[in-house]
Parts: C-alpha cells; sequence; structure tokens
C-alpha cells in the first residue's frame, strides 16, 4: 500500500486525524468513539466511526475489531511537513540520555546546610535525591532546534 496523502481526506477527516494525534499525545492512548464524537459535537459514536473508517480506506490508521481503544494511528503519512505537538509540561528528550546528561544526574545534589532534606526520612530523602537528579538531567538534555 502506497503511503496516505493528505490531499485525499476532506476537512472533516484532517481535523479528526489531527484530534487522534493530539489526544494521543496528551494522554498517551487513543480516544473511544464517544470521545470522538463528544469532540465535535456528534450526535453519537456512529458519525466518529464514519470518519474512522474513511481514514481507514484511505490508509492513515488501522482499526483493532473488539478493542475499546483500538485506534493506531499509521506514521507514514505522504507530507511535506510534520508538527510535532509538545503537551504543556512536557520536554523532548533523547531515548538514550547523553554523556552531559548523565553527569549533571549524578552531580546533582542537595544543598550542604539544607535543613529540610536532612529531616526528611532516608525512603524521602532517597526520593528527592532521584528528583534532583532527573530535574539535573532534564535541564542538560539538548534542546530541540528551532525550525
Amino acid at each position: 500500500m502506497s503511503a496516505a496523502n493528505l490531499s485525499t481526506i476532506t476537512q472533516k477527516q484532517r481535523e479528526v486525524l489531527e484530534f487522534l494525534k493530539i489526544f494521543l499525545a496528551e494522554n498517551g492512548f487513543p480516544p473511544t468513539r464517544g470521545e470522538i464524537a463528544e469532540h465535535f459535537g456528534f450526535k453519537s459514536p456512529n458519525a466518529a466511526d464514519e470518519n474512522l473508517r474513511s481514514l481507514v480506506k484511505k490508509g492513515f490508521i488501522k482499526l483493532s475489531a473488539g478493542k475499546f481503544r483500538g485506534i493506531t494511528i499509521i506514521k507514514h503519512h505522504n507530507v511535506d511537513h510534520i508538527e510535532m505537538v509538545v503537551p504543556e509540561g512536557w520536554q523532548l528528550v533523547p531515548i538514550e540520555p547523553t554523556e552531559a546528561m548523565v553527569i549533571q544526574g549524578f552531580e546533582s545534589d542537595p544543598e550542604d546546610d539544607d535543613e529540610y532534606f536532612e529531616n526528611l526520612s532516608g525512603c524521602q530523602q532517597a526520593a528527592q535525591r532521584a528528583k534532583l537528579c532527573w530535574l539535573a538531567m532534564l535541564a542538560a538534555a539538548p534542546k530541540p532546534e528551532a525550525q
């Protein structure tokens, strides 16, 4: 099957596809037909289903029969530009941490005179150290290039 082309879908199908992408990015799982219908003000999930079936026929998504959230977006659309949606409060990081991220993470430590830290239990101190390590690694992560 050839790659899907955005010019073959209607404006409403394009909006549904974009909603699927955003919902998936923000929640980590696809929406239900009911959630799609509610978002677009469709009277029933059947209207959402019609749009989804059209997107399947045109090669943009796959539907898994019998699965409650069985919508999979096919990544190989024939488009010139793909816009990455990063939800607010999230950050893109490499799959494998860079050397700088690891160094910064291991070198993160609570302040020596941090009375708050000293009053925490051992488990709470470990959790605080992990959080400090994570924050230091995020700060050292390479930033995506602006386009």
